[in-house]
């Protein structure tokens, strides 16, 4: 998974393999300079956006 941007020590947006954009929760995983690649073991929570066009 990659890194794209940091929000704080332990929340950083990310891309996962399919190019989906998603918010990781992890402790210390904002602590390097984006662009970076990160193990998904050290992820303990994602959130993906929800496509609202998908419901209509």
């Amino acid at each position: 998974m990659k890194v794209v941007k940091c929000i704080n020590n332990n929340v950083a947006i990310c891309l996962d393999d399919d190019n989906n954009e998603l918010v990781a929760f992890g402790k210390g995983i904002g602590f390097k300079k984006p662009p970076f690649e990160i193990d998904v073991a050290v992820i303990q929570k994602t959130y993906y956006g929800i496509d609202e066009t998908m419901f209509i």
